[in-house]
């Protein structure tokens, strides 16, 4: 449980009008404007059982002769929820004593609190309800470091969470600003996000990233398909991956993910006599591979060279290939090292060659 830095000196409970309250200083940006949905969501469960919880404010810092106004510490999710009640017309709604309260009013815990406080607020309803997104995080954790001379050690001792936790978020803000966008937006998970962060700085991948990015969007996008080539541990799969992820959430488009040598080795029990369900139809899988909207085939060149399986890839390539369906390879070295006439479908589309270094060898390097 977060504790505030020492107990704060409480004035007692006031009622003041909704349009003087601000919202806490430390609130992330993205977390002030409150949707529609979310305000009538809230709206109607005041109306239904009241205001369970007294929100806590400070004085502002006004001048003589200045309109007063009060920085919410906690609680601006339900003033948004009242001030959603008076623009609806509601006159009135019960406040925590179970009484009416005019709807362009709220009754506040008026308490003096210092800026590390408000932090604490922020930092304690936000972890608690999970809903900031990895950079807003990071820039929280950060914010209060710099701002309170604390270390990421005290933080985490103070909030329950680990030192770990605190230094890998902080650490995405390292990540270029557009990378940082897609964190935001989920187009890249925070796992994957951390992987990239530790080749943020080499040539290679930043060209991958520019890569894939106009990968998934129509107007950029150069062929296709997309061939990640490269070492172990450059961060090829973690990219595929990304680029799936980034189709299904905000595109809402099917992909499939499949590790070469097991596609071969699935589609051969298909002629296992022992196989009788729908999934161990050859036709029906071979089909599925040649036509989902993306496929995503990582490790391309590691499953069996037997000339059955060389002609079942190049068969799912050349259909693919054919009909314009997006595909995403990943392949430990170049097209060539495939044979003449796979590695000719691949240099007709875009492919970007991560020469970097093994990011475990990055790890272990930084651990002597």
């Amino acid at each position: 449980m977060t504790t505030l830095t020492e107990k704060p000196k409480i004035y007692g409970k006031i009622k003041i009008r909704t349009s003087q309250l601000q919202p806490n200083p430390y609130q992330p940006l993205g977390r002030i404007e409150i949707s529609e949905e979310t305000a009538s969501m809230l709206g109607q469960s005041i109306l239904e059982t009241g205001i369970i919880l007294t929100p806590v404010a400070r004085p502002g810092k006004y001048s003589p002769g200045e309109e007063p106004y009060y920085e919410m510490g906690d609680g601006w999710l339900r003033l948004a929820g009242i001030r959603w009640i008076e623009i609806q017309g509601h006159e009135t709604y019960r406040d925590i004593a179970g009484e009416n309260c005019c709807s362009d009013q709220i009754i506040v815990n008026l308490c003096d609190l210092t800026d590390q406080q408000m932090a604490d607020m922020v930092m304690e309803a936000n972890l608690k309800r999970k809903d900031l997104n990895p950079i807003e995080q990071a820039e929280l954790f950060s914010r209060y470091t710099k701002d309170f001379g604390i270390s990421q050690a005290k933080l985490a001792a103070d909030h329950n969470i680990t030192q770990g936790e605190v230094s890998n978020t902080i650490r995405l803000l390292e990540l270029p600003a557009e990378i940082q966008a897609m964190v935001s937006n989920g187009e890249i998970s925070q796992t994957h996000a951390r992987q990239l962060l530790r080749l943020k700085d080499d040539p290679a991948t930043q060209k991958a990233l520019r890569a894939a990015k106009m990968f998934c969007m129509p107007e950029t996008r150069r062929h296709h398909f997309l061939t990640l080539a490269g070492p172990p541990g450059v961060g090829k799969t973690h990219l595929a991956q990304a680029i799936g992820w980034q189709w299904a959430e905000e595109l809402k488009f099917a992909f499939r993910y499949v590790q070469a040598e097991r596609m071969m080795d699935g589609l051969r029990r298909c002629f296992d006599s022992r196989s009788t369900g729908p999934e161990d139809n050859f036709d029906t899988q071979l089909n599925l591979l040649c036509k989902i909207p993306l496929l995503i085939l990582d490790d391309l060149g590691t499953e069996s060279t037997s000339d059955w399986s060389r002609a079942k890839i190049q068969s799912i390539i050349d259909e693919r290939y054919e009909n314009g369906r997006l595909t995403v390879f990943t392949l430990n070295g170049e097209p060539g090292m495939l044979g003449a006439r796979i590695a000719s479908r691949l240099r007709e589309g875009v492919v970007v060659v991560m020469d970097a270094q093994d990011y475990r060898q990055v790890l272990a390097e930084r651990r002597r």
